[in-house]
């Protein structure tokens, strides 16, 4: 398995981000999409690598695209286009 990468870093924390923005706690999160709490928190902190399944689970749990989960959080502060 591969070593999860910077991209993997900043996904996880887009997701953090997100889940506090909509005031989820790790525990209903993880209820949401059906992982542990410790699995989040794995990926959230960018020691999981982000598969495209992955990706687009947390975009569903977070009820966001997967294109806001992508982008660098200097770009997603910005704008109406990174609402669900």
């Amino acid at each position: 398995m591969q070593q999860p990468a910077s991209t993997d870093r900043l996904i996880g924390k887009q997701v953090e981000t997100r889940r506090t923005q909509l005031g989820l706690t790790l525990e209903e999160l993880a209820a949401r999409m059906r992982l542990s709490e410790p699995e989040v928190l794995a990926y959230e902190r960018g020691q999981r690598r982000f598969s495209a399944a992955a990706l687009l689970q947390f975009a569903e749990g977070l009820d966001c695209s997967a294109i806001t989960l992508l982008k660098a959080p200097d770009e997603s502060a910005s704008g109406p286009a990174n609402q669900p």
